[in-house]
């Protein structure tokens, strides 16, 4: 890696929208979604900024993203951000997400996925966030 903005091997180039919420930058969530950023945008893989608020606990950011048309049951492919919310033991984003329409749905088990198994469901979830992006510089 060469450069001050090269990006790591493995690491996801997500949008505006997603990477500040993942890292619960409320403030500038906000302004994005003023200025006419999508609710609903994901990265590459599915992620969607509802998820990253939820799964790391963000409450505010997941109000402000559903309060702009955020999809509470959007699935990508496998978690809503209900179901990362409650792996990662989120118990008010949880209660927050219940209370709009939200829904666990998994379509696996730790028994399914080696990745799971070494670490425990909850804790490889939350360890993906913080490192699932490269820095924005």
């Amino acid at each position: 890696m060469s450069g001050q903005n090269s990006v790591p091997a493995g690491a996801i180039e997500a949008p505006d929208i997603v990477y500040w919420s993942s890292l619960g930058r409320a403030a500038t969530v906000k302004q994005l979604l003023a200025s006419g950023g999508n609710a609903n945008v994901t990265d590459a893989g599915g992620y969607s900024a509802l998820a990253a608020a939820s799964e790391n606990n963000h409450l505010e950011i997941v109000k402000l993203l559903i309060a702009h048309g955020a999809n509470v049951n959007y699935k990508n492919g496998i978690h809503t951000a209900l179901s990362l919310a409650k792996a990662a033991g989120h118990k008010e984003v949880v209660e927050f997400l219940i209370s709009k329409g939200g829904k666990v749905v998994l379509n696996m088990s730790i028994d399914s996925d080696p990745q799971l198994q070494d670490c425990g469901f909850a804790a490889c979830f939350v360890v993906r966030s913080s490192s699932r992006y490269a820095a924005k510089r």
